[in-house]
């Protein structure tokens, strides 16, 4: 028994050490630049939505929770922002096994000059919004929540923080 505990010891870490880069970043709220500063991109993870049958027999030990968010990686958001029109782009990937044809949402955007706010709600799957973007500083994020045929199958975790400026 011993044995079997190590053996999943040892894989649980390797598991570990694998995921903790992309959790870093993803909690975070790291912009990635992408090229010349013209676009700013932010990845947004989708998990997979706990079953909620409550079954306390199942081993609620880090390792087994390391495991399980692992298996659950539904996919991803991609968000950025062009500003040559002045866009902001977003587009929906799952990954196999798991499916999605739709996907229901709210994009937060901030006029960080201003302080003011304002919602858009995002009901597909890839597309863009031409919000009006006076000069200042900005930020945004993203949530929501995967569907296939109606059914919630993930929802995202801790956005980043998208930042540009115009």
């Amino acid at each position: 028994m011993t044995f079997l505990r190590k053996l999943a010891l040892f894989f649980t870490l390797v598991l570990l050490f694998a995921l903790i880069p992309s959790l870093a970043s993803a909690e975070q709220g790291n912009t990635v630049p992408d090229g010349d500063q013209e676009n700013l991109h932010i990845q947004v993870p989708i998990e997979k939505v706990e079953d909620s049958n409550g079954d306390s027999s199942k081993d609620s030990s880090k390792e087994s929770k390391v495991v399980a968010a692992a298996a659950s990686n539904v996919g991803y958001v991609d968000v950025w922002v062009t500003k040559s029109p002045k866009k902001i782009n977003w587009k929906v990937h799952v990954n196999p096994p798991y499916k999605g044809n739709g996907f229901n949402g709210w994009l937060s955007v901030t006029h960080l000059t201003q302080g003011s706010n304002q919602r858009y709600h995002i009901t597909t799957m890839s597309g863009s919004l031409t919000p009006p973007i006076p000069t200042g500083t900005y930020g945004g994020r993203l949530e929501g929540t995967l569907t296939y045929n109606g059914s919630v199958t993930g929802v995202t975790l801790a956005s980043g923080y998208l930042q540009w400026t115009n």
